[in-house]
């Protein structure tokens, strides 16, 4: 490169707790700061503060933080940023999460992660929901690339939004490093959950209508009619309309844990007997691909981007029948030697998603759309 390409990125999935597109930014961000490209200048913007992987302190990759309130909530992304990116001479501007700045007058790229607003619409925020039925078509028509997390996605996009294909790329999200590093899972099921290697199911996501948590319980109520000794615990933070499932999450067996640290989620992981996972939608699935990372039996559903996700190494249910999640959480509790031969094929399926292959990708897309090389 005989030019330095100054990239600006909406950085406001890292501002407080990460939920999955935060983990998708954060991840993608580590690898460039660890690869110490040195054609290339970040400005990393948000509404607030936020933090950054801890690459960045002893990285080569130039860049600078923007983080500059100046509006409120949405508005900042259509008012602030296209004034900042202005300001900043930005040559390509990346929107990681569903949103670009309408009145920012350089290239853009833009990632759509889903299309739930078109499939499922009952299941979302109203909020989020008019959100995306008035802005996704007009982000995705200004920006010159499209990525998304799978190939479902991609057809979707195509489908429902009307664009060519050649303007959608596929990029797979990549299996968690943070998964790799040992830890006394034991000591920190037993201290901090009460719980022994092996005695549970594990099921994580956000308490949300689309996670179809409701019905795992009600499947798991039934399984647990024939294997008393079960136990479920759940994890994540509860969503909009979640008043039902919560009531349910109050059943005998189910043990609900909430929102808990990177530590604490692989641990859970790490301790359960398998992972359960049956949603009614996804753009790609990141927890499956957690769970299949260290190793776990995977119980999922038979839609959406999930097959993708999970190939041949696990069990695949109909989400919307309860009576088909009983019989695979029956099955996998019960029968060890299944359990054994797919955690064998979830470690091989998991090493095939890779972050630095994602980064690499969504890099070369973003140089691309202004004429810049890798």
């Amino acid at each position: 490169m005989n030019r330095t390409v100054r990239i600006g990125v909406d950085c406001r999935p890292l501002v407080g707790d990460k939920t999955g597109i935060g983990y998708y930014l954060w991840e993608i961000l580590d690898e460039w700061a660890r690869a110490e490209i040195d054609f290339v200048e970040l400005y990393l913007y948000a509404s607030k503060p936020f933090e950054l992987p801890s690459a960045f302190a002893n990285t080569r990759l130039l860049y600078r933080k923007r983080v500059r309130r100046l509006s409120p909530g949405e508005l900042w992304a259509q008012t602030a940023l296209p004034v900042l990116v202005a300001r900043d001479g930005i040559d390509v501007f990346w929107g990681p999460n569903f949103c670009l700045p309408l009145l920012c007058h350089v290239p853009t790229v833009l990632t759509i992660h889903d299309m739930v607003y078109k499939v499922l619409p009952d299941t979302m925020m109203r909020k989020t929901y008019y959100h995306n039925a008035f802005g996704l078509p007009l982000y995705a028509r200004k920006s010159q690339k499209i990525l998304v997390p799978s190939v479902n996605t991609k057809l979707d996009v195509v489908k429902y939004l009307r664009v060519a294909e050649d303007r959608v790329v596929v990029t797979p999200l990549g299996m968690p490093k943070r998964f790799r590093q040992e830890l006394d899972t034991g000591i920190i099921l037993s201290h901090r959950f009460g719980l022994e290697m092996g005695s549970y199911i594990l099921a994580v996501g956000t308490v949300e209508p689309r996670k179809n948590l409701e019905r795992v319980v009600r499947a798991f109520r039934l399984a647990r009619k024939a294997h008393p000794d079960m136990k479920l615990v759940v994890a994540g933070t509860l969503g909009w309309a979640s008043e039902q499932t919560q009531s349910a999450l109050q059943d005998e067996g189910v043990i609900y844990v909430g929102y808990v640290s990177d530590v604490e989620l692989m641990a859970l992981y790490k301790g359960c007997r398998f992972f359960v996972y049956v949603p009614l939608y996804e753009g790609f699935g990141m927890p499956p691909l957690e769970a299949m990372a260290v190793g776990k039996p995977v119980l999922t559903a038979n839609n959406s981007s999930l097959p993708e996700v999970v190939g041949r190494a696990a069990i695949l249910v109909d989400a919307t029948r309860e009576e088909c999640i009983r019989e695979g959480m029956s099955l996998l509790w019960v029968d060890g030697d299944l359990r054994e031969r797919l955690s064998e094929q979830a470690l091989a399926r998991a090493r095939k998603f890779s972050w630095d292959e994602t980064a690499q990708k969504t890099l070369n897309v973003i140089l691309n759309v202004v004429g810049a090389q890798t």
